[in-house]
């Protein structure tokens, strides 16, 4: 990574909204869809999230499990109103598996625009999601064994391709199939 590289990366995780990085150039995705006013009331109460692609020399990707009824999936920090969505990304991946990472850019923005179909309320949620890199490549939870059932497995590992039960919050098919 050059040193421009660096800024970059750096200069994007510290913004705060995600109108900034469509004037940086990262590409951004919007899907419009008109739902029932429950959806628009659940939707509206929850914050942004950063899905992170967090990449091992060898190509693999972390992946974890919050909770033990939680599908495996990237981590995805939740990024509230004032928190820069490249530092939520990074301190999520540090508390949640104890390995330092580098943020190494943002991948893209997917935006869910939802409408009512019962009134004009609508309701945005943005998942910004980041590219991360360990710190010390050789300091890593270890690769869990695939062929053990989901709730089973560790709570974080490295993935060539996400099982079939895991969760794919937006962004993730960049980092795994």
């Amino acid at each position: 990574m050059s040193d421009d590289d660096s800024t970059t990366a750096s200069s994007l995780a510290q913004f705060t909204d995600p109108d900034e990085f469509r004037e940086n150039g990262v590409p951004f995705h919007v899907r419009a869809d008109t739902v029932p006013e429950s959806v628009v009331d659940e939707v509206d109460g929850m914050d942004d999230l950063a899905p992170t692609g967090v990449v091992a020399p060898d190509g693999t990707v972390l992946a974890t499990r919050v909770e033990d009824d939680c599908a495996l999936k990237i981590p995805c920090a939740a990024v509230g109103a004032d928190d820069a969505y490249g530092v939520a990304a990074r301190e999520w991946v540090e508390g949640l598996t104890g390995l330092d990472v580098g943020l190494d850019g943002v991948e893209g923005v997917w935006t869910i625009e939802l409408t009512s179909e019962e009134s004009d309320r609508t309701a945005t949620r943005h998942f910004v999601v980041c590219r991360a890199s360990p710190v010390d490549a050789d300091r890593r939870p270890p690769v869990p064994d695939q062929s053990v059932p989901a709730e089973d497995r560790p709570a974080a590992g490295w993935y060539e391709s996400l099982p079939d039960d895991a969760e794919r919050p937006p962004g993730t098919d960049l980092f795994l199939g």
